[in-house]
């Protein structure tokens, strides 16, 4: 990264940095498959404008800015919402991020996801869903998955062909709300997290098609997502009076006080969050542990680590190179992020090979 957004005042670094020849260049080539590079380096600029990210450092903003060009996604549009901690400034996938994606393959119009309350009109004949409720009704919440049957996603097509549904239960959400360390994000605000996990298991099982650099895009997106939130297979619901539970029952308001802007608060409780550590933990004791050479040893950091990689890569050597320190210095990564990784790879190297033919 230049040492011009080093060495300026803070003010005027970033948008030098931006303009710089190299930096643009790395921004095209990273969202010139779906935005004028001009347009998202604006909509970038807005979004950083903002009085909590005073503190953060001007290098943490311009990896965030790499972040969303990478991602392929805007924080003005609601599908990455930008997390100050402390002085760093990170990026958390929305399921509006999934959303766009999915929606960027030429043959689909519209990806809508839906969660079914216990008290809805629900069922399937003949392949079409019937989906009937009231949407007035004051008792029509979602605050947990006591509240829900599960939930579907409904895949419509441009040539008029008939919709397609995936369907995801109750269980599979608490399921994937029990991976994750940010307990309190899930409390506060279910609903959107219910609405992510059936954006996230739609595209997890290919009900949406997708294109090699769409794939390549929502990998990143879900690698994102995993880091920020904690997401662990192996990890289960904290038990009660943890210290999770307790930290939610001071923050928690109540609901017919609440008032607040829930893309808003949900930035604010995932960066709470971040800064409590894993559950059980101080901030001292709870840092993340690193692997020799200062590598991340969570699969899904390093998954992530290597899409950032491969995306910068310009040729099918470069490529190459990458892998080749995949196997010298992250042998320990499990198989299957492993394979992952290599075949993100073999996605960059299709897309390397499409750009160079045309």
């Amino acid at each position: 990264m230049s040492t011009a957004i080093q060495t300026q005042k803070p003010r005027n670094a970033l948008a030098a940095w931006v303009n710089e020849d190299d930096t643009r260049r790395q921004i095209a080539a990273a969202v010139g498959d779906t935005l004028d590079a001009d347009q998202f380096v604006s909509h970038m600029l807005v979004a950083l404008n903002r009085p909590d990210f005073a503190l953060c450092t001007n290098s943490s903003k311009a990896m965030a800015v790499l972040e969303c060009a990478a991602l392929g996604l805007l924080p003005t549009a609601g599908q990455v919402a930008l997390i100050p901690y402390k002085d760093q400034l990170k990026a958390m996938p929305q399921w509006q991020g999934y959303k766009a994606l999915m929606e960027r393959h030429p043959a689909v119009l519209e990806v809508q996801a839906y969660l079914v309350h216990v008290a809805d009109a629900f069922a399937v004949e003949n392949g079409d869903v019937h989906h009937a409720y009231d949407p007035l009704d004051p008792k029509r919440t979602f605050a947990s998955t006591k509240d829900i049957r599960g939930g579907y996603t409904k895949i419509i097509y441009r040539d008029g062909r008939p919709p397609k549904y995936h369907f995801t239960t109750a269980d599979q959400i608490k399921k994937a709300q029990g991976f994750a360390q940010t307990q309190n994000v899930w409390k506060q605000w279910f609903e959107q997290m219910a609405l992510k996990t059936l954006y996230r298991d739609c595209y997890a099982r290919r009900a949406v098609p997708v294109d090699p650099l769409v794939a390549a895009r929502l990998e990143r997106v879900t690698a994102a997502d995993d880091v920020i939130l904690g997401n662990d297979p192996r990890r289960s619901l904290p038990a009660e009076g943890s210290r999770s539970e307790r930290f939610l029952a001071r923050v928690t308001p109540e609901p017919e006080q609440d008032t607040t802007n829930p893309d808003q608060a949900i930035e604010d409780a995932a960066a709470e969050e971040v800064a409590a550590g894993p559950s059980g933990t101080t901030e001292e004791v709870g840092e993340q542990p690193t692997h020799p050479d200062n590598a991340p040893e969570d699969p899904a950091a390093a998954v992530m680590l290597f899409a950032k990689r491969l995306n910068q890569c310009g040729t099918t050597k470069a490529v190459g190179d990458v892998l080749a320190s995949l196997d010298a210095e992250y042998d320990w990564l499990p198989s299957d992020a492993q394979e992952e990784i290599r075949k993100l790879a073999g996605e960059v190297k299709d897309i390397i090979r499409s750009a160079s033919a045309a």
